[in-house]
């Protein structure tokens, strides 16, 4: 495949499918485990496996809310053995489209939470969004959703409620 990039969880690499389609292999590295995907409760590590099983979940909900794909095609392959070493890789569709600037990153998030209510926290790091044309519109991807996260309904505090 072609290497598209390496970044904090692991590196991208383009190549086609069996039925001609351009698709991605993002490898995370091995053992790796983020800090913001510690259970503050328990104080317990996710594994990777579970932020990769996590990532094509997430990947096939947000494609299918923006109207992108009619069914799941992001799929999380673990433990796989490469070079005597266990990886685990989230396979997707290769999404075209070009750069685009900050203000766009902006746009594209708001995009994002009122389509599937989800925001992308490194929205302005490259590469991260691209902007495609569909049926003659504009239309925000996102390309890398390893740290894009439901927003909810934000509740009102005991302070706020409570002391005048």
């Amino acid at each position: 495949g072609v290497y598209l990039g390496q970044g904090c969880y692991g590196s991208a690499y383009k190549y086609n499918d069996e039925y001609g389609n351009f698709r991605v292999a993002k490898i995370y590295h091995p053992k790796y485990i983020p800090e913001q995907y510690i259970d503050p409760q328990n104080n317990i590590a996710q594994s990777s496996i579970n932020l990769v099983e996590r990532n094509a979940r997430v990947w096939n909900d947000v494609y299918k809310k923006l109207d992108l794909v009619k069914e799941a095609t992001a799929v999380a392959y673990l433990n796989q053995e490469m070079n005597g070493q266990d990886f685990d890789v989230l396979d997707m569709p290769f999404m075209r489209g070009s750069k685009i600037t900050d203000k766009d990153a902006i746009d594209a998030n708001k995009y994002f939470i009122r389509k599937t209510g989800r925001e992308m926290l490194d929205a302005f790091s490259p590469g991260n969004i691209k902007q495609i044309t569909r049926k003659g519109k504009h239309i925000y991807v996102p390309v890398d959703i390893d740290r894009m996260v439901l927003i909810g309904k934000r509740k009102k505090s005991f302070y706020s409620v409570n002391i005048p």
